[in-house]
């Protein structure tokens, strides 16, 4: 059997079976539920798309013969094996640039992509959640449910309290979802590119992060949406909101890539970016500073002008 196609069959079942190990409640199962669309990356960017398509068939397979539901097929599909599948497939996308180089799909375009499709997750759950109170009543009604199991022996005395909690944190929730989702998917593959690199087999070179570009356009977009936002009455300013949130997170990457860029400009960088992330891992307060600078990039070229430097620097 070949080894691209034993490599691919071997990783959905791998990739199917780190998905189904949530439904285990083991501790430690929640993290590797996050990891289910590693093996369908490694498989796709070692051996291009065609593998990542075949690795997640059959992890959905092994998870459509596992004790899941349809509903747990789909999620896998919705969040691990078509987003891999479909970042493989761009991410393998070159051209050739005029001057006998090789010019790659560019990683900021990806991430939008990404950030698209968790635009649309968002717009799809708003139509599909019909209750009482919309999409947001479902969203409260849902997390009201889960924290009244949490603190049952004394939920009965605190209803109200619960359900206050519960409506404050549905204002953002689908938001944190899609985030959580989101960055699920970045880590994955940035995890395997690293991983096929240490191993001489990965298909496309390095994504540094100093490269990271957003397309203009998107603050575009973030400005109407969050207009939309304002102005747009109950449900329509509830997605909207959210929508904002997502919207934010290409420029929290962007901002990240600002930071890279200038440390590649000081001597010790791998020093700086260490205490930088440690930071930002322990106090998360830098984030809305690394959220503005990605924003203010759009304007100012601070990236672009370290990206210079450092490469003057270097030569």
């Amino acid at each position: 059997m070949p080894v691209p196609l034993l490599t691919a069959l071997g990783c959905g079942v791998v990739s199917a079976l780190l998905y189904l190990s949530v439904l285990s409640g083991a501790g430690g199962s929640v993290i590797l539920g996050y990891l289910a669309p590693l093996p369908v990356f490694l498989a796709g960017l070692s051996f291009g798309a065609g593998s990542a398509v075949i690795a997640g068939g059959v992890g959905m397979a092994v998870v459509m013969v596992g004790p899941s539901s349809m509903t747990g097929v789909g999620t896998y599909l919705a969040t691990a094996a078509v987003p891999a599948v479909l970042v493989v497939w761009l991410a393998s996308q070159s051209r050739t640039d005029g001057r006998g180089g090789t010019e790659w799909y560019p990683p900021g375009r990806l991430l939008v992509v990404l950030v698209g499709l968790g635009l649309a997750g968002l717009v799809v759950a708003g139509l599909v959640a019909q209750g009482e109170g919309g999409f947001r009543g479902v969203v409260e009604a849902m997390l009201a449910g889960v924290m009244t199991e949490l603190v049952r022996p004394v939920a009965q005395d605190n209803r109200e309290s619960v359900e206050s909690v519960a409506k404050a944190l549905a204002s953002l929730f689908p938001a944190v979802l899609a985030m959580s989702w989101l960055l699920m998917v970045v880590a994955n593959a940035a995890l395997a590119q690293g991983l096929l690199m240490r191993i001489g087999r990965n298909l496309r070179p390095a994504m540094r992060m100093a490269d990271l570009e957003i397309p203009e356009r998107l603050v575009m977009l973030l400005a109407v949406v969050g207009v939309g936002a304002l102005v747009l009455p109950d449900e329509l300013g509830y997605v909207a909101a959210n929508a904002v949130v997502v919207l934010v997170v290409p420029y929290f990457f962007a901002g990240l890539a600002v930071v890279h860029a200038f440390a590649a400009t000081r001597p010790g960088k791998m020093g700086l970016l260490l205490v930088f992330y440690s930071v930002l891992l322990l106090f998360a307060v830098p984030v809305p500073v690394v959220i503005a600078l990605g924003l203010a990039e759009h304007w100012t070229g601070l990236r672009r002008r370290f990206v210079a430097a450092g490469a003057l620097r270097e030569g």
